[in-house]
This record gives C-alpha cells, structure tokens and sequence, in this order.
C-alpha cells in the first residue's frame, strides 16, 4: 500500500468507486498504526537498560492492538475483494487465516491485555491468571 499501484486486473470502473478509495485509505492507516507501535515496542528492546514493568504494560498492550489492527485491516481488504478472495487458491484467504489465528493466540489478545494495562494504570494488583507479561 502507499505505491500508487493497483493489479491491472483491479483498474477501470472498481478504481473510480469512492467507497473502495476510502476504505484504502481507512486500511492504509490501520498497517501505519500497527508499523508505528511497533517500532515502540523494537525502540524498548533495543534501549540500555532492564525494561521497566511500564514498558512491558505498554508492550503488552502494543501486541495486542496490532492484531487488532491487523485483524480490522485484513477484514477490509477481504471483504471488499470480491467473490475471488473465497477461493483457498487466492492469497487472501491465506492472509485472513493466519491474521485470524494469530489474533485469537491468548499472548496478544486485547481483552486480557487491555485489562493487565488498566489494572497497571490504576495501580491496582495483576490478575493472577496472567501469565503473559
């Protein structure tokens, strides 16, 4: 995303439609966001130092909100490809299963991470039955 380019066989008429053009951009922002945590969370890895349990919330969080953006952004993309996207020959299907699986693994799944950050920020003890940060 972000070249200009579209496949020859998506050009004409479907180029022109508004709402695909929005969704791009909506899409386009959603891989930005997820680029940019990170590289917050390789700017904490990379940093001297042991890596306080801020950062590890805000890392743990981080994960989590990349899949979901991932997750958001894939969803677009697949539904907005048309009926050729259902065929398991068609490279989407292969990214919409990976992104699904890799967003349901219990390590970066938002519900427990945004819960084991918000305790964090309050100050309040970590549930016990985290175990991923």
């Amino acid at each position: 995303m972000g070249s200009g380019k579209i496949h020859s066989h998506s050009k004409g008429a479907k180029s022109t439609y508004t709402h695909l053009q929005i969704r791009i951009a909506e899409t386009s922002t959603e891989i930005a966001s997820a680029q940019l945590l990170m590289r917050q969370i390789l700017d904490v890895g990379r940093s001297e130092g042991p890596i306080t349990m801020d950062q590890r919330m805000q890392n743990h969080r981080n994960f989590a909100s990349i899949a979901q953006l991932c997750l958001r952004a894939i969803e677009r993309i697949y539904t907005s490809s048309g009926g050729n996207a259902n065929y398991e020959s068609h490279p989407l299907q292969r990214y919409w299963r990976d992104i699904h699986a890799m967003s349901a693994h219990a390590a970066i799944g938002f519900d427990t991470a945004g819960e084991t950050f918000g305790l964090h920020e309050l100050g309040l003890p970590r549930n016990p039955r985290d175990i991923f940060v």
